[in-house]
């Protein structure tokens, strides 16, 4: 039996995606600490945990985002049964004093289901303890608004908020007052100002005594540009006339726009009035109940700079990323830029860590990776021109799906020349069903891919259904 068992209540944009990561990244070093993080091959979080005791799973809202939904009843329970039944085979396993279960969608679930729960991690754990982080309402809107940009949902229809309130309550009724954990996301509350930091230390694992501890960029979800924004609204006009599906919007333009640089998006002063009143009553209620102040920057950094694109621009930047102008011969001849005479041979290899046959389409998921460095000179994955783990997607004649696959940060430090290490690489699979080769490599960012500079990118032959 345990002796406790934190369940983190990740809520929308507090970083529930980097600690979900960097639990996965260090679940060797957490275990030897005794606390046990629970991995399966497919994903770094426990959707299906919740799953299993929801009164109906069809209906679950993360079943319904993967398509379950659409199987048969008695075939979601089978399959939510032995996830549990593995997982219980794990815990008899190992030996943890501890247990952390985590997912976002935790937030969402009602009051029967949260009993259910309870009662079955009591049968497992002396304690429970919930963890959630809540974010400052201006803040959290401008994050929300970049999210809804790459979504293709509009901007502003409703109020962008955070319902701590009723969230709160619901898990306090169950889990009781003394055993919750809720805790400011600003920057300047949190320890060493890095959620992921903060959050070991509430689970009791302080990252100075392991220094093996890998705090990669995994699973860090950065914000757009204001002129991205812009630019993404454009984008959904356009797949609104096209009928192009929400799912396949993401899919194709979320990579561009985050490479937009631009602006730190802000809200107007009418848009910061609107969040203060509708979240006045979430905001009292953390005060009274968790002693949490948000303190609230009304100062004119926090309100947007009207930029002059006019809507023909924007339509205009849209029309060329739906349809990349192609050519049949260069304009001019090929010059070499000083960055890429400067580009050493990238001596190395990819090799993929897990065996994976088939995965559904427009889906994310994650590869592991073992990258071997055996040029000589370090790979940086930090200056103007940084290195990232990314990928192509081409179908078995050799034409290209996905040329610019998203980047996956492997190491602050880099790679020394000589050295190899192993990481989590984000991946998302193509919309369309059918065979496919994944290409595995590394880009150095605006000067070239790995694979054409001398690194032997690993293969895989996938079938997307």
């Amino acid at each position: 039996m345990f002796d406790c068992i934190y369940l983190h209540i990740g809520l929308d944009k507090t970083g529930s995606k980097a600690i979900q990561f960097a639990c996965c990244e260090n679940t060797e070093t957490l275990l030897r600490a005794g606390i046990f993080y629970p991995v399966t091959p497919d994903t770094v979080w426990h959707a299906e945990f919740a799953s299993f005791f929801h009164e109906n799973p069809k209906s679950y809202d993360y079943n319904r985002a993967i398509g379950r939904s659409q199987k048969a009843l008695a075939v979601i329970e089978s399959e939510d049964l032995k996830f549990i039944q593995n997982l219980e085979q794990k815990i008899g396993q190992i030996h943890a004093e501890k247990m952390v279960l985590s997912y976002e969608g935790f937030a969402a679930l009602d009051e029967a289901t949260l009993i259910k729960i309870k009662q079955y991690l009591s049968g497992i754990s002396k304690k429970i303890k919930v963890i959630l982080y809540c974010r400052e309402p201006v803040s959290y809107a401008c994050s929300a608004v970049s999210q809804r940009a790459m979504s293709m949902i509009p901007l502003w229809e409703s109020v962008p908020l955070q319902f701590y309130k009723p969230i709160c309550e619901k898990f306090v009724a169950v889990f009781g007052r003394e055993n919750m954990l809720v805790r400011d996301f600003s920057q300047s509350s949190l320890l060493k100002m890095d959620v992921r930091v903060d959050f070991f230390r509430q689970i009791g694992f302080d990252i100075q005594q392991h220094p093996d501890t890998v705090l990669s960029e995994s699973g860090v979800n950065r914000s757009l540009s204001s002129e991205a924004i812009l630019i993404a609204q454009a984008l959904r006009r356009h797949c609104l006339q096209e009928k192009i599906p929400e799912a396949e919007f993401s899919w194709r333009y979320e990579p561009i726009l985050k490479k937009i640089k631009g602006q730190v998006h802000s809200l107007s002063a009418e848009q910061i009035a609107q969040v203060h009143q509708q979240s006045k009553v979430h905001l009292d209620y953390l005060q009274q109940n968790f002693s949490i102040n948000f303190k609230t920057n009304l100062s004119a950094s926090k309100i947007a700079k009207k930029l002059n694109f006019s809507p023909t621009f924007t339509d205009s930047m849209a029309h060329i990323i739906c349809n990349p102008i192609k050519f049949t011969a260069p304009l001019i001849p090929e010059v070499k830029t000083d960055a890429e005479l400067a580009c050493k041979p990238f001596i190395g290899s990819s090799l993929c860590l897990k065996t994976i046959l088939t995965v559904k389409s427009n889906q994310k998921f994650i590869l592991p990776v073992e990258i071997k460095n055996e040029s000589d000179f370090h790979w940086l994955s930090n200056g103007l021109n940084p290195i990232y783990l990314s990928y192509h997607w081409q179908m078995k004649s050799g034409e290209m799906v996905t040329f610019e696959g998203l980047r996956t940060s492997f190491s602050k430090l880099g790679l020394r020349k000589g050295a190899s290490l192993k990481a989590q690489m984000d991946i998302i699979s193509p919309f369309k069903a059918g065979n496919y080769e994944l290409i595995l490599t590394l880009v150095k960012e605006d000067i070239c891919w790995f694979e054409t500079h001398g690194f032997n990118a690993a293969t895989l032959k996938i079938s997307v259904i």
